[in-house]
């Protein structure tokens, strides 16, 4: 009754598929896809690359079910000489003084 709970671990394999300049890819698992990208202007080019991306591996892959799909993304900020990053984010996000 008081021993430790035993853990097991079982390998789990996933696919990394990138582009040739390696700013684009897919990495597939057994339960996910995930799209990443550093080659983006607006979100027109990065939802065109999405979707082209994501319809090829579909058309491959074939999964029998998609319970849900997510976007994280990232933006990077680069000021002008005469600005600050905080100019760019709200209050909260300035740092510590």
């Amino acid at each position: 009754p008081n021993e430790p709970p035993v853990h097991s671990f079982e390998p789990v394999t996933s696919w990394l598929m990138i582009d040739a300049d390696r700013r684009s890819g897919f990495v597939l698992g057994n339960d996910f896809i995930t799209f990443h990208t550093t080659y983006y202007d607006n979100h027109v080019s990065f939802i065109s690359s999405l979707i082209l991306g994501l319809s090829k591996v579909l058309e491959f892959a074939k999964p029998s079910l998609l319970s849900r799909i997510g976007l994280r993304y990232l933006d990077a900020v680069f000021p002008e000489k005469s600005e600050t990053i905080e100019q760019y984010l709200v209050k909260e996000l300035h740092g510590v003084d």
